[in-house]
């Protein structure tokens, strides 16, 4: 079973997008921050990230 989500918001900054799936024991996250702006990401484990503008990719073992 695949689980999934995709948002996308337009910020007066510029688009903000996030993606994540769950798949083959692994989660995903696929994540756009526009310039001049930062971002937390939460993993299911509880690590926490702060990441500035740019595109990032976060994967860890996920079993549901």
């Amino acid at each position: 079973m695949e689980n999934h989500s995709n948002i996308e918001v337009l910020s007066i900054y510029g688009q903000i997008s996030c993606q994540w799936k769950c798949e083959g024991g692994r989660f995903v996250l696929e994540a756009a921050v526009p310039f001049n702006t930062s971002a937390t990401v939460v993993l299911p484990s509880g690590e926490v990230k702060e990441v500035d503008c740019g595109s990032y990719r976060f994967e860890e073992p996920y079993m549901v």
